[in-house]
């Protein structure tokens, strides 16, 4: 559970943290007790732990881990370039379709060249990849927002597509191809997943997977549990686009909302990780020319929680070159960041002798 005020730890995860972590790697466990307890960091802190390099895009369990980015527009950016990619080693194509777009500002007469440079204005499926939901859907079934899933097929209507020529396609196009759907798919079926961490379910879980079989789609186990995903998405975000008509300076913006209510788990940002154990991560910590697009402080307590192993995280440090101080240039603007202003109120609360938080010493130490 995850402290919503400031992103931090609940006082008993806070208080068996060390317990936890520190036999696996004390670099990282001393690490994440400094952002808990909201100290001042530095990009020295940062060298203890690895930049996504050549050699760790040639090895499995590197090549499709997530990347935790700050912002949207960034994540659909890897997302497109991560599912060609996945496409092309696993002999598929990357089929996509186009989002809902509406209250569309300074449109230009021909929007089709935005579609060409904007991921966000396309929905992706790639068979085999991985992928989440984005809306609550069953939670007592463990359908929930942020469950994990696997990209299995698509449900095609052949009144509204023409499926003779997405088989051609298919047939014709080299794997990685993307292949454009004039329509949304009707659903999309997808894979249940145990989770994002490799463990063993637990048995509350077991006990939902049991009850969620009898809605498989599928007779045959070895499959797995396939459900057929044809809610719609209700995550709507503004996108602003250069290239627009000349009347507001070439800046046009829509609100942007996906079809279907699931998104692919080759990147997320640091808001849908938070509360996750993630296998491996890389995270996107490279400073970016607009602040807002920063990583904060409680962001990168929360993509550093996110494994229990320093080697199982990498650093997305990209365009920081390769001379010297250009990773001290890249991870500087860390050094000027502060946590949530309650932070420091927040942990006065905790008893040292049993990590329970006290509401009345936390009210105490703010004034």
């Amino acid at each position: 559970m995850v402290h919503r005020g400031c992103n931090l730890f609940s006082g008993l995860e806070r208080y068996h943290l060390e317990e936890q972590w520190r036999a696996k790697d004390p670099v990282h466990m001393n690490f994440l007790k400094k952002l808990a307890a909201g100290l001042d960091i530095s990009w020295r802190d940062l060298k203890a732990y690895k930049a996504l390099d050549r050699a760790d895009a040639q090895e499995k369990e590197w090549q499709f881990a997530p990347v935790l980015v700050s912002t949207n527009r960034e994540r659909l950016e890897i997302v497109h370039q991560k599912a060609i990619l996945f496409a092309k080693l696993h002999k598929t194509h990357v089929f996509k379709w186009r989002n809902n777009a509406t209250h569309w500002k300074n449109k230009p007469e021909d929007p089709s060249y935005l579609y060409e440079e904007n991921p966000m204005l396309w929905q992706y499926f790639v068979c085999g990849s991985e992928a989440f939901l984005t809306k609550n859907l069953n939670p007592a079934l463990g359908l929930a927002n942020g469950t994990p899933l696997v990209c299995h097929s698509l449900v095609l209507d052949p009144c509204i597509h023409n499926i003779d020529m997405i088989l051609q396609q298919i047939e014709s196009l080299s794997p990685g191809s993307e292949i454009i759907l004039d329509a949304p798919p009707v659903a999309v079926n997808m894979k249940v997943q145990m989770g994002l961490d490799g463990k063993e379910p637990s048995r509350a879980k077991k006990r939902q997977l049991e009850a969620l079989q009898q809605h498989s789609i599928l007779e045959d186990d070895e499959e797995g549990i396939v459900i057929s995903l044809s809610e719609r998405s209700d995550k709507t975000k503004n996108l602003k686009m250069r290239n627009g008509s000349p009347l507001l300076g070439h800046i046009s913006s829509a609100d942007v909302t996906p079809i279907l209510a699931y998104d692919l788990a080759f990147a997320m940002t640091i808001h849908k990780a938070q509360g996750r154990t993630i296998k491996r991560v890389v995270i996107a910590l490279t400073s970016r020319p607009l602040h807002r697009s920063q990583m904060e402080y409680p962001s990168i307590f929360v993509g550093m929680s996110r494994v229990k192993e320093r080697n199982h995280i990498r650093l997305l440090e990209h365009g920081r070159g390769s001379g010297v101080g250009c990773r001290e240039n890249a991870l500087a603007y860390i050094e000027g960041l502060l946590p949530h202003k309650n932070i420091n109120i927040y942990n006065a609360g905790f008893e040292k002798c049993n990590g329970v938080w006290s509401w009345g010493k936390s009210l105490k130490a703010k004034f």
